[in-house]
């Protein structure tokens, strides 16, 4: 092949490949993230539970944003996208359901191999630790996929041979508590409010510590499953599950911006 034609031939190509490696790149998606205790009693004796559990944060570790505030790839928004409001609606009047925590962001989503492991905490504190801990990660392929690894704590009373891994980052003292899962429907639209789970980032995950706090059970949700833009998705456990939806950002209003404090 002449060098003309093979410039040719790879001029071509690079025209081919070139827009879809920038529209992948630069696909935006809104993440709406709930998760839930069980509160029926008999899902607790539904297995037997192991002790032997190896917990840990990995280094690519990334803090949720306070809402309406951008972390690099990660912007955390105060509202959800219409039909995962109308589930979140329809499970707040159930007493079935306990909120452990529910944020919305939207972040700009790579392949799973790069995806960043988004830190989660919440439910009750106890010490040092929250009922929920652990972390997500959500990428793109040619699939939307999101992976798992939370674990919920039961804590009083020695139950086994469990540890913690210390949470990477600690909430600063004057963030607000985040709304209980009954408030909030409070206001007449489905606009939720929620309060910010974030410190800065770090790059090293903490070593095990010994727990200063009984710990009666440690169960763990470590799952990956592809999803479907713009559906419900449900990952189930007997103690604890995850409603989770991935929207293309596109297809919902944009982010309002961050008011601005007065200027003196």
């Amino acid at each position: 092949m002449s060098t003309l034609r093979l410039k040719i031939t790879l001029g071509l190509l690079l025209i081919l490949v070139l827009p879809v490696t920038v529209s992948a790149k630069e696909r935006e998606f809104q993440i709406d993230l709930l998760v839930y205790a069980n509160n029926d009693p008999s899902a607790a004796f539904s297995e037997n539970w192991p002790d032997n559990l190896r917990l840990r944060y990995p280094s690519n570790w990334r803090a949720l944003p306070p809402v309406g505030s951008t972390d690099r790839e990660i912007t955390r928004v105060a509202t959800v996208a219409p039909e995962f409001a109308k589930t979140l609606k329809s499970m707040s009047l159930s007493s079935r359901y306990r909120k452990l925590i529910q944020a919305s962001w939207r972040q700009t989503l790579t392949k799973r191999s790069r995806a960043p492991a988004i830190v989660i905490q919440g439910g009750d504190p106890s010490g040092e630790h929250f009922e929920l801990e652990g972390y997500i990660k959500v990428a793109v392929e040619r699939y939307l996929y999101i992976s798992t690894d939370l674990w919920f704590t039961r804590f009083g009373g020695n139950g086994g041979n469990y540890y913690l891994p210390m949470p990477p980052y600690k909430p600063g003292a004057n963030e607000p508590v985040e709304p209980d899962f009954d408030s909030l429907f409070a206001a007449d639209d489905l606009d939720i409010e929620q309060g910010p789970d974030t410190a800065d980032s770090g790059t090293a995950s903490p070593a095990p510590v010994a727990n200063a706090t009984p710990i009666n059970r440690i169960v763990v949700m470590n799952q990956e499953r592809r999803l479907r833009s713009g559906e419900l998705h449900f990952l189930d456990h007997p103690l604890f599950g995850v409603l989770v939806m991935i929207s293309n950002a596109d297809d919902l209003p944009p982010v309002e911006a961050a008011p601005q404090e007065p200027t003196p």
